[in-house]
Order: structure tokens, then sequence, then C-alpha cells
């Protein structure tokens, strides 16, 4: 991520959470931090943090959200299964896989 980028994650967190004292040096711990890392991830880490929680996050969770990445996991592998049930399901009826991908990225989308 940008020093922009970082500095908007800074200041949502201090915006979210006005009673967190965070100094310059604390500032810069977060930048170190937060520099090189996927900007997006950490902004929806961030805001899923925001959303959930009344207590100010810790760099950690920025950078992590286990709890949302549980879900990521599950949500992939209900897909994965999911997928699987279709494919089987388009063979049996249709005796190929001709089209099926295209037919899963529609399927997909609607889930």
């Amino acid at each position: 991520m940008t020093k922009e980028e970082a500095k908007e994650i800074i200041t949502m967190v201090m915006g979210a959470y006005p009673r967190l004292d965070l100094d310059e040096e604390k500032i810069s711990v977060w930048f170190r931090f937060l520099i090189d890392k996927d900007y997006k991830t950490c902004l929806r880490n961030l805001i899923y943090h925001i959303e959930n929680n009344p207590f100010p996050p810790s760099i950690a969770d920025v950078l992590n959200n286990s709890e949302l990445s549980k879900k990521d996991c599950e949500r992939k592998r209900k897909l994965s299964e999911l997928k699987e049930i279709e494919r089987n399901k388009w063979v049996n009826d249709r005796g190929t896989l001709d089209g099926f991908e295209n037919y899963w990225q529609q399927r997909k989308s609607e889930l």
C-alpha cells in the first residue's frame, strides 16, 4: 500500500475510535507495519472490525482478520462442494463438460 493509503487506514481507525490515543510514535509503528501490506485486505479487515467491535483494533486485527478469513474459507469450501455437485449434474444431463465453466461463472455470481 502507498503512504497515502496507510494514512487513510490510520485516519479511519482514529475516526472510528476517537478515544484511541495515537501519538507520533504509535503512528510511526502503524505505518511501518502497514506500508508493505495489501491495502484492500487491510481496509476490508478494518471495516469488518469497526462494524463488529466496540474497541479499537490492534495492528494484527487490521493485517489479519481471522474471523473474516474463517468465513472466506468456509464460503470457498461450500462453493467448491456446490461446483462439484453442479458439475456432476451437468455431465449426467449433457454427457459432456462443454459449456460448464461459463454456466458456473454465472451461477456463482448469483450466489
